[in-house]
């Protein structure tokens, strides 16, 4: 028995080898290994119209996934004028088709199939924002299906998008600007666009492949799903919103740093002397080079913008200052050419009087005839030849006091040329720190701007502000410091300047009064002693050199401010003065009562 049940257990044994054996070969011989016979499987070699025209979904409620990367492989330039974007794009389009799926050990571990792109449906995807000609796009013939029936199809794309530039920073600008996929014939219901990847990795994919970048640089890439509405369907859509960075270098050499050389040219044209003539002449050439610089930025900026950029703002204020500059350089020298004319008047006038008392005096004498009219000096006397001495010395004095004061035109001329510079180099510097705070932070009212940077220039309340210059860093930190100390040792100057103008003009006013005392009294006695009949010898020279024991600038007396401006302005420069004393203290208390203390809480 054991024996037979031995010989039973082989015989069946090898009857499982056989029949095993002769399935694993049946099955071998039953796969196809070539992609046609995939193709046929799947029911692609004859014309199918089925899948080429309606979605491929088993359940009409299913909602197909369309997922797209975009990678961004170039910005090739951007147009500001027509706001619009150029770039090198490639974009994968996956989705699934229910119809198309095969098992890989049925075809030799077929993975994949190209299929014509006319035999299968393909999710017709749009940019929004395309603005690009027909023949700048390149779709491959094939799509890639994989045996789970996903599939894909890639396109490239010269993509020129528009862009709703904002240009208030420029040339510090960045814009965002928006890639919107959208299927036009798919609502919602039956179409929802996705993303394959997220925007870190898009970003990231994106730097690593970037062929060209130009001007823009590329800032990132962010991703938003979203809906929109035609009135009465919803779409899906997928934004890519690229954040482009330009960089400024090329217009930092060629438009900014000119412009301020042409403004510094214009302030050192201050130090021309108006007599030489070639100061209006050099004024009207910065003037002109500053326009050509404006025309430049036109043809950059589009008209179409609502708010002006910052630089156009300053360019506007530069081409300003240098009209006025130049409309106050014509003043000055209508001013000093006045002076010849009303000396030439006076002479007149003093000619006429001379000759109107010279026949009052015939007159009363006498007619006299022409050869006879001089006197004749050996008839005079001794008192009427010392009155005409006395006369003659008066004159010379007088002569000589008005020759040596500065002529009335040109010291208004000389005020207004000085007032004029610390107007311009204080509203330019005002404009330009204005003009930071805008581009850095945010935008503020001018006015406030103006008196905040009046009491940044002329006090001292930016220095007790730790917060801002810690945040401004060491260089900007280190340059405001320095302006800020050039411009208190310029207002020191000149403060002491106008004091010593103050007393020279007060020790002047003295002694011309105590000149006129001294020549009045000389008169009062001389006449005594000749009505007395008596001639005593001279004890003071009637022509006399008095020196000083001091200076005539030295500050020896104390002079108000207040007393200072009456000497030195009129009505209307007076009442300017006392403004600017009112603003400036109001805006220092300001400053000190908001900033300072929020500032130390923020450094604490």
């Amino acid at each position: 028995m054991a024996a037979l049940r031995i010989f039973a257990f082989v015989i069946f044994a090898d009857l499982d080898f056989v029949v095993l054996f002769a399935a694993g070969l049946c099955s071998s011989l039953s796969s196809d290994c070539t992609y046609y016979g995939l193709l046929e499987h799947l029911n692609l070699t004859a014309s199918d119209t089925g899948l080429e025209m309606i979605r491929p979904v088993k359940n009409w409620n299913t909602i197909t996934k369309v997922d797209l990367e975009m990678v961004l492989y170039g910005i090739l330039g951007v147009n500001e004028k027509s706001q619009t974007v150029t770039s090198h794009i490639f974009v994968t389009k996956y989705w699934t088709n229910e119809f198309l799926r095969w098992n890989q050990s049925d075809f030799c571990g077929i993975n994949e199939v190209s299929v014509p792109k006319a035999k299968l449906w393909i999710p017709e995807i749009i940019i929004q924002q395309d603005a690009s000609d027909g023949d700048s796009v390149y779709e491959g013939p094939w799509v890639i299906v994989h045996p789970n029936g996903s599939m894909f199809t890639v396109f490239r794309q010269t993509l020129t998008f528009t862009c709703r530039f904002n240009l208030y920073k420029f040339p510090f600008d960045s814009q965002r600007c928006n890639i919107t996929f959208i299927s036009m014939d798919s609502d919602v219901n039956s179409l929802v666009l996705g993303s394959a990847k997220n925007d870190s990795v898009l970003m990231v994919t994106s730097t690593q492949f970037m062929i060209t970048q130009g001007e823009w640089g590329l800032k990132d890439i962010e991703l938003v799903n979203g809906n929109i509405t035609n009135g009465w369907r919803y779409h899906s859509t997928l934004s890519y919103i690229v954040t482009l960075e330009r960089k400024p270098f090329l217009y930092i050499i060629n438009f900014i740093i000119p412009l301020v050389y042409l403004l510094f040219l214009d302030l050192a044209s201050f130090s021309i002397s108006v007599d030489s003539g070639e100061k209006f002449g050099f004024k009207v050439t910065v003037l002109l080079s500053i326009s050509v610089l404006l025309l430049i930025l036109k043809d950059i900026l589009p008209s179409t913008e609502v708010d002006m950029p910052v630089i156009a703002n300053l360019c506007v204020a530069v081409f300003t200052l240098v009209w006025l500059s130049v409309l106050e350089s014509m003043l000055v020298s209508f001013l000093l050419n006045l002076d010849p004319c009303c000396d030439k008047e006076s002479k007149k006038i003093y000619r006429k009087k001379d000759i109107k008392g010279q026949k009052e005096a015939d007159e009363e004498n006498g007619q006299v005839k022409p050869e006879q009219s001089f006197f004749a000096l050996g008839k005079l006397g001794d008192v009427e030849l010392l009155k005409l001495i006395l006369e003659e010395v008066k004159a010379a004095r007088q002569e000589a006091g008005s020759q040596k004061k500065p002529r009335c035109y040109r010291r208004m001329a000389t005020i207004i040329d000085n007032l004029f510079f610390v107007g311009y180099l204080l509203t330019f510097a005002a404009f330009v720190m204005t003009f930071n705070l805008e581009a850095a932070v945010c935008r503020i009212q001018l006015e406030v701007g103006l008196v905040y940077m009046f009491n940044l220039i002329v006090g001292t309340g930016a220095l007790t502000m730790p917060k801002a210059f810690a945040a401004a860093g060491w260089v900007v930190s280190l340059s405001l410091i320095v302006f800020l100390a050039f411009m208190s040792y310029m207002t020191t100057t000149f403060v002491i300047e106008a004091m010593a103008a103050a007393n020279a003009q007060l020790r002047w006013k003295r002694r011309e009064q105590e000149e006129t005392d001294d020549a009045d009294s000389m008169t009062d006695d001389s006449d005594d002693d000749s009505g007395q009949g008596r001639s005593e010898p001279e004890t003071k020279p009637i022509l006399s050199v008095q020196r000083s024991g001091h200076d005539h600038f030295d500050i020896v007396e104390r002079v108000e401010m207040g007393q200072m401006a009456s000497m030195f302005f009129n009505k209307v420069g007076v009442n300017m003065f006392y403004i600017c004393i009112i603003v400036y203290l109001y805006g220092d208390l300001a400053i000190y009562a908001a900033a300072v203390p929020i500032s130390l809480m923020e450094v604490a």
